[in-house]
């Protein structure tokens, strides 16, 4: 996240969320301000959380995006001198 910041993107337009996924989870997908999600890991857990959004669509002010990689597709990048 430092890094997208010091590269020039506003602060708030991607959120990170690091903690206990199930408290994260429900904070996030039962708030109506929530406007998209771009998931990555398991299809259940992506199956899951897109039923918990389609079963509050009516609460929520905009339609939800919801993205999910589960095939483990998504690009990581790292520059050499990050500290794995």
């Amino acid at each position: 996240m430092q890094l997208l910041l010091e590269a020039g993107l506003p602060p708030g337009v991607i959120n990170l969320l690091s903690g206990p996924a199930a408290e994260l989870s429900h904070a996030a997908l039962t708030h109506p301000d929530l406007a998209g999600v771009h998931f990555t890991g398991s299809t259940g857990v992506f199956q899951g959380m897109w039923r918990h959004i389609a079963n509050h669509l009516p609460s929520y002010r905009t339609y939800p995006r919801i993205v999910g990689e589960t095939g483990g597709k998504d690009f990581i990048v790292a520059h050499a001198s990050a500290d794995p």
